[in-house]
C-alpha cells in the first residue's frame, strides 16, 4: 500500500500482425506474459508486432500527470544495452487516442520501458514491462507507469447514501506521503475532519454531513483536488420500471430499470452501486446479481439479476435495493421459447436464387467448382480461389491476413463464403462489389491476388482444358479478354451460390425441436439477445444485419482502416467494416477483419474495452459489454450452435 501511485496509460485494442498470438495479464505492476496454443500459424513470420492505444484524458485528475507532453517508448531486446526501438507519442490536444504501433520485433524476452515527459523533457513518470515474444504468437498487454512524485489523485467515485451514512470513496492514490493534507466536499458542505477517516492509501470514508442533497464530492489532497465522475445523490425513493415484464428463466437476465429521486424531488440518474436483487415471494428460487469479471458492483441505473437456481414456471415478487431504498416488482418468469427472439433472428432458409443474367446448371456449376479449385488462374500458376477459401477451414483459409500471390500477407482476413449466396449483395469487407460475378472480377484484377487481366486469363483458359467446357455451357469459347473474365467470373458465381449449409441446432430449435439445443446454449442465446447486445448487429437468419460498423478494430498500420469510407467517400464511414455472418462461425478463425482475434472468447472480450473515444465508433459497442466469465462460456456454446453440415465436404 505504500507504492507510489499507478495508473494504466494505454490499453491494448487490437493487434496488428497475424504472426504472432499471445495474451498478458496485467497485475498491480508490470506485465506477466502468458502464452496460449495457436490453431493456424504461418512458418512465413518469426516476428511480431504491438499495438496499443494510449488513451489521453480531458481531465488529467483519471488517467496521468497534467503536465505530461509525450510519452516516449523504449523497448530492448535480452541483454542489449541499447534499446532495439525508440518511440515517442506526442499528446493530442483535448486528449483522444494515440496508436502505437511496433513492427517486426525479435522473438525472446524484451522489455519496454515508458516514460511520461513534461514540456522541459523531464520524467514526470514511467514505467517497465516485461514481455515476451514467441514464434508464430502476437503479444499484448498493459503498461503501468509510476509517478516520480509524492502522491496524486489518480481517480474518484463515491457511492450514494443518506446523510448521516458512512461513503466508501475508491481510486485515490497517496503514494508514500502518509502526511499529506486532505478534506472532502459534498457540494457547499464541508464534511468535519472528524468525519473523515483515511482508511489505507487507495481508501478513504467520510460521513455525509446532515442536509446533504444531489452534488459534487471534491476532494482534495494537498495542492491536488479530483472531482467525483457521479453526481453524489440522497437517496429519496425509487422506481421500478417495468413493473413486471417476461424473463428467460432459467435461460437468461432481466434488467430492472430504476429511478431515483433526491430530497429536493430531482431525478437521480445513477442510483447507488450497492442494489441487491433477491426473490422475497413466489416459487423457490434464487436470483444473483449479474455482474462483471472484476465483482464491481452493477454500474448505471440499470440492476440485473439472474434465477440460478429451482426456478419454475411462475410469478415472483423480486425486492431490488437495501434498507429504506428497497422496493419490490412482480417478475414473470418462463421457459425461452422462439418465440421470445424470433423479432431479431431466424432460422435458414437454404433456398438460393440465381441473378436472371446467370442462370445456374449443373455443367455451369462443374465448371465454377473446377475454375474455383484450379491453381493456374492465379499469374503466379500457384493460386486459385480456393487458396484462401479452403472448405476444411470453413471456406477460410485459417489465417489471420490471407496470403497473397507474391507470398506477403494481404491487408485483411478472408471471409467465408458458406451461404454467401444467401447475402443481400455488397461483398467483400468493404462493400465495393455489389455481386459476386463483380466480387470475383475483382479477385482477378488485384495485383495482390490472382492477378489476371482478360487477355492472360484467356490465354491460360485456351490451353487448360477448358475451351470444351465454356463452348457447351456458353456456346462458344471466349473470343476476348473481357468475355473470357465475364463467364469465368459467372461460372465462378454459380458454384459458389451452391456452397449453402443446411441446417444447424438453432434451425432446427427455431422450428420447434426444444430439445436441438441443450440448456447452455439456450442460456448463451439469451445473453446474445439480451445484455450481450450481440443481436443488434448480428440479427436475420445469417446473424447479420448486411451493413456496416465501426468497432474500433485497428488495422495493419497501427490505426482504423478507411473501411466503408474507401467506396462511399463519407467521413461516418471511415472505420466501418460489413458485419459477417456467424454462420458455422466456430470453424472460420481468426475473426475481424485483420484476424485480430484467434478464438471466439477473444473476439467477445474485445467488447469489454471502452471504446467510446474512437471516431466513428458504433453507438452498440462504445460503452463496455462486461460477460462473466460464466455468460462468455454459454455464449460460446450457443454460437456452436449455429453450424450446419456443408454438403461440399
Amino acid at each position: 500500500m505504500g507504492r507510489k501511485w499507478l495508473t494504466i496509460v494505454f490499453l491494448a485494442a487490437g493487434i496488428l500482425l497475424a504472426a504472432c498470438q499471445a495474451r498478458l495479464a496485467a497485475p498491480l505492476l508490470g506485465i506477466t506474459p502468458q502464452e496460449a496454443a495457436v490453431s493456424q500459424v504461418s512458418p512465413r513470420r518469426a516476428t511480431g508486432s504491438l499495438g496499443l492505444n494510449i488513451r489521453w484524458p480531458e481531465r488529467w485528475a483519471q488517467y496521468i500527470p497534467p503536465e505530461t507532453v509525450a510519452i516516449e517508448f523504449k523497448i530492448y531486446a535480452a541483454n542489449q544495452p541499447t534499446p532495439f526501438v525508440t518511440r515517442s507519442v506526442p499528446r493530442p490536444v483535448g486528449g483522444g487516442v494515440s496508436p502505437v504501433r511496433f513492427d517486426d520485433l525479435p522473438t525472446g524476452d524484451l522489455q519496454i520501458q515508458g516514460t511520461a515527459k513534461n514540456g522541459k523533457g523531464e520524467a514526470v513518470a514511467s514505467g517497465v514491462a516485461q514481455v515476451k515474444i514467441l514464434p508464430n504468437q502476437l503479444v499484448s498487454g498493459a503498461l503501468h507507469l509510476d509517478s516520480t512524485e509524492l502522491f496524486k489523485i489518480i481517480s474518484l467515485s463515491a457511492w450514494s447514501a443518506d446523510p448521516t451514512s458512512t461513503v466508501t470513496i475508491m481510486g485515490v492514490g497517496f503514494g508514500a506521503s502518509r502526511n499529506a493534507t486532505f478534506s472532502v466536499q459534498v457540494g457547499d458542505l464541508t464534511v468535519p475532519e472528524a468525519d473523515l477517516r483515511r482508511e489505507d492509501d487507495t481508501t478513504m470514508s467520510f460521513k455525509v454531513p446532515e442536509g446533504a442533497t444531489n452534488s459534487v464530492v471534491v476532494l482534495k489532497v494537498g495542492t491536488r483536488f479530483a472531482e467525483s465522475h457521479r453526481v453524489f445523490t440522497t437517496i429519496h425513493a425509487w422506481e421500478l420500471s417495468p413493473a413486471t415484464a417476461d424473463v428467460f428463466v432459467p435461460y437468461g437476465l432481466q434488467t430492472f430499470s430504476a429511478e431515483a429521486e433526491d430530497f429536493a424531488g430531482r431525478t437521480i440518474v445513477d442510483p447507488p452501486y450497492t442494489w441487491t436483487v433477491e426473490a422475497i415471494a413466489g416459487p423457490a428460487a434464487r436470483i444473483e446479481p449479474a455482474l462483471d469479471d472484476d465483482d464491481d458492483e452493477v454500474e448505471g441505473d440499470d440492476i440485473m439479476g439472474r434465477f440460478v437456481a429451482g426456478v419454475s414456471d411462475g410469478t415472483y415478487k423480486v425486492r431490488i435495493g437495501n434498507g429504506s431504498a428497497a422496493r419490490e416488482a412482480t417478475v414473470t418468469t418462463h421457459p425461452l421459447t422462439f418465440a421470445d427472439v424470433k423479432d431479431v433472428l431466424a432460422p435458414l432458409d437454404s433456398e438460393v436464387s440465381h441473378p436472371p443474367d446467370n442462370p445456374a446448371t449443373p455443367a455451369k456449376i462443374a465448371l465454377g467448382r473446377a475454375l474455383f479449385f484450379d491453381p493456374r488462374l492465379g499469374s503466379n500458376g500457384a493460386m486459385a480461389c480456393a487458396t484462401c477459401h479452403l472448405p476444411e477451414q470453413g471456406w477460410g483459409d485459417g489465417l489471420a491476413r490471407s496470403m497473397g500471390n507474391d507470398g506477403a500477407p494481404l491487408p485483411r482476413n478472408a471471409p467465408t463464403i458458406l451461404n454467401v449466396a444467401l447475402q443481400p449483395g455488397a461483398f467483400f469487407w468493404d462493400g465495393r462489389a455489389a455481386t459476386l460475378e463483380a466480387q470475383a472480377k475483382a479477385v482477378f484484377a488485384s495485383p495482390l491476388e490472382l492477378n489476371r487481366s482478360g487477355e492472360s486469363l484467356k490465354s491460360v483458359l485456351e490451353t487448360a482444358g477448358y475451351p470444351a467446357s465454356f463452348s457447351t455451357i456458353f456456346g462458344a469459347p471466349p473470343s476476348t479478354g473481357p468475355e473470357a473474365l465475364d463467364m469465368t467470373a459467372k461460372a465462378i458465381a454459380a458454384f459458389e451460390r451452391t456452397v449453402v449449409t443446411d441446417e444447424a441446432q438453432f434451425d432446427r430449435w427455431a422450428r420447434g425441436d426444444q430439445a436441438a439445443l441443450s440448456p447452455v446454449q439456450k442460456r448463451g442465446l439469451a445473453i446474445f439477445v439480451t445484455r450481450g447486445r450481440c443481436a443488434a448487429c448480428h440479427s436475420g437468419p445469417l446473424f447479420s444485419d448486411g451493413k456496416f460498423h465501426n468497432i474500433a478494430i485497428m488495422d495493419a498500420e497501427g490505426s482504423l482502416g478507411p473501411g466503408r469510407q474507401a467506396v462511399t467517400g463519407r467521413p461516418e464511414d471511415l472505420g466501418a467494416f460489413k458485419t459477417p455472418t456467424l454462420r458455422n462461425v466456430a470453424e472460420t478463425a481468426p475473426y475481424f477483419h485483420i484476424g485480430s482475434a484467434q478464438t471466439l472468447e477473444d473476439a467477445i472480450l474485445h467488447y469489454e474495452s471502452n471504446l467510446e473515444d474512437f471516431t466513428n465508433i458504433d453507438p452498440e459497442v462504445e460503452e463496455p459489454i462486461f460477460l462473466p466469465g460464466t455468460d462468455r462460456a454459454d455464449l460460446v456454446q450457443f454460437l456452436k450452435a449455429l453450424s450446419g453440415p456443408d454438403p461440399h465436404r
